[in-house]
């Protein structure tokens, strides 16, 4: 049975949280004392960790509002404290260190290491790099940049891959956090304290939270043009959601944090193509809750032509294969706040193999006055993904203002996002999935 004064005080625990988020609202502000008191009472609470995932089967239904508010209030609540933001909470920050898993990449490795050595981290940082067996130059001029900064060092490693490498360079961790960070990833100036304060003051159980992700080579071509559009409008408005329930389904291997025991216990990063992807998803059905921070930006580099963004991309719908495949069927059965994220990952290879076959015949028959699948009322759709593409953008726009960054314009990026790219990405996904489910040779 429930302790009913334990539950009383989640309750009330609950309210005051969403108080303060009324407060925040309203322009008032939250003294960080009175919040961090209310956040401790409310995890401390073993019937709060429980109602994220009970409250829409044990509320009726007068009471269903109520019990979303507090599932929204117990899994994360901290979230919609914008005013009052993360990093601003949080006194004492744990040492961290970033690993940079790389392979023959003498062209980015030095600005990489630059950019994160420039971190405003108040904590303890330390710089791995992890060295996959390069036969260029990256590993002579980690070791320059080791001999300059003592924080840095760099692990020499046989190729076996990037997992691989992670693995390795893991068992060298002697710090509570470990941060991943890709060899041609860029870090703004605050993003690391960012990060790490939303894994601080979340629920717990949380043992990674995703960065914000945007593309560094935008101007490049129109190939990356309509990516930096996806990033903005796709993955990062995807991730917004799925980390309001903590229960993101990518904790992205080029910027992301987590706690060095959970990988530990789950032995690492697998060797998947997918190693990211499966990572996360191993970490949720071993119980932990996985957040986002949308104001710890990176920038990352885009394949800049057609064949290695197909190959990218296969790679990706390749990985969520793997992760339903492994851990899919526990994740839905364990009937978490995240399970209506991974039923979509279920649905999403049906979704793109119907578009890549039906939408294209449609277009082809309505040039010939066929209407069957595609007419007048597709039309329609377009204003309305506007709108939604307009929202999903200012929400980007936000997190970009708090942090000082402004976005550049990219009118030609955005029209072909909105009106071709998923003409490309269903029939790329679609080959990937189908790779995968044949068991072909893997390619990076």
């Amino acid at each position: 049975m429930l302790d009913v004064q334990d539950d009383l005080g989640a309750a009330e625990a609950g309210e005051a949280l969403l108080s303060f988020a009324i407060t925040i609202a309203e322009g008032g502000e939250v003294p960080k004392g009175e919040y961090r008191a209310v956040h401790k009472r409310l995890f401390e609470s073993p019937t709060a960790r429980r109602v994220a995932n009970k409250t829409l089967r044990r509320y009726t239904t007068p009471d269903l509002l109520w019990g979303y508010l507090r599932s929204v209030a117990t899994g994360s609540g901290s979230w919609a404290l914008r005013r009052n933001a993360a990093h601003e909470l949080i006194d004492n920050f744990p040492p961290v260190t970033a690993v940079i898993a790389c392979f023959e990449e003498e062209e980015t490795i030095e600005e990489t290491i630059d950019y994160l050595t420039r971190q405003e981290y108040p904590g303890e940082l330390r710089i791995l790099i992890a060295d996959d067996g390069s036969k260029d130059r990256t590993a002579e001029l980690a070791r320059a940049r080791a001999a300059e900064d003592p924080r840095i060092s760099v692990a020499n490693l046989p190729h076996g891959g990037k997992a691989n490498a992670l693995t390795r360079a893991l068992k060298q961790v002697e710090t509570p956090l470990v941060v991943t960070v890709d060899a041609d990833t860029l870090l703004m100036p605050a993003s690391l304290e960012r990060l790490v304060a939303r894994l601080l003051i979340s629920p717990p159980d949380t043992v990674a939270v995703a960065g914000a992700v945007f593309v560094r080579n935008s101007r490049s071509n129109f190939f990356t043009k309509a990516q930096e559009w996806d990033y903005f409008l796709g993955i990062a408005s995807v991730k917004r959601q799925q980390g309001l329930f903590q229960g993101t389904m990518v904790a992205q291997g080029a910027f992301s944090v987590y706690r060095t025991a959970a990988l530990s216990a789950v032995g690492g990063w697998p060797d998947r193509i997918g190693e990211d992807i499966v990572l996360t998803w191993a970490l949720m059905r071993a119980g932990g809750r996985v957040g986002y921070e949308r104001t710890a930006i990176a920038v990352t580099g885009a394949p800049e032509d057609a064949k290695a963004f197909a190959r990218q991309r296969r790679r990706w719908a390749r990985g969520m294969i793997e992760g339903l495949r492994e851990h899919g069927g526990a994740l839905l059965a364990a009937k978490r706040s995240n399970a209506h994220a991974v039923l979509v990952n279920f649905v999403f290879p049906y979704v793109d193999l119907v578009y890549s076959i039906a939408f294209p015949i449609g277009i082809v028959l309505a040039c010939f006055g066929n209407f069957a699948i595609v007419g007048p009322m597709t039309v329609i759709v377009l204003p309305l993904n506007l709108a939604l593409s307009m929202i999903m953008l200012r929400l980007s726009r936000q997190s970009f203002t708090e942090v000082g960054l402004k976005l550049r314009q990219n009118r030609l990026g955005f029209l072909g996002y909105l009106l071709a790219y998923q003409l490309f990405m269903s029939p790329v996904s679609v080959a990937g999935y189908a790779q995968e489910l044949v068991g072909a040779a893997r390619r990076w």
